[in-house]
């Protein structure tokens, strides 16, 4: 069973679009595969492939790593683009969340089940060049 998270971008206007992603979400992946994803196609490449990811459920798997890059989509017909109330809805079952931000930060969030909410846990600084 793989490690469910959501990725999504903070738009300059306070908005947020993200998807599913089914393996490999837990933060030793994620955290290395966006920052150098982002560093190398852009928070713009980021962004285009979300909404790509998006109309196929999201993504199967994100991992872009030193030589290792691995980007698969899903197969679903249901397309799945997430608002900033759906990428940290509790209910989900996702763990992680990662929101890239145009600010230059990724944030990186972990579900708290004591207080029954994602809880900001760590934030990076992304070379958005």
């Amino acid at each position: 069973m793989g490690t469910h998270c959501n990725i999504g971008i903070r738009q300059p206007d306070g908005t947020v679009l993200g998807c599913y992603v089914h393996f490999d979400g837990y933060p030793d992946n994620m955290v290395p595969s966006i920052m150098q994803y982002v560093s190398e196609r852009t928070m713009t490449g980021l962004h285009l492939s979300i909404l790509s990811a998006a109309e196929k459920g999201g993504f199967h798997g994100f991992i872009w790593q030193g030589e290792k890059r691995n980007i698969t989509l899903r197969a679903d017909d249901d397309p799945e683009l997430l608002d900033k109330e759906e990428i940290l809805d509790y209910s989900g079952p996702v763990p992680y969340v990662y929101i890239a931000c145009h600010s230059g930060k990724l944030e990186c969030y972990e579900k708290d089940y004591d207080i029954q909410q994602f809880m900001l846990t760590n934030t990076e600084v992304l070379d958005i060049g």
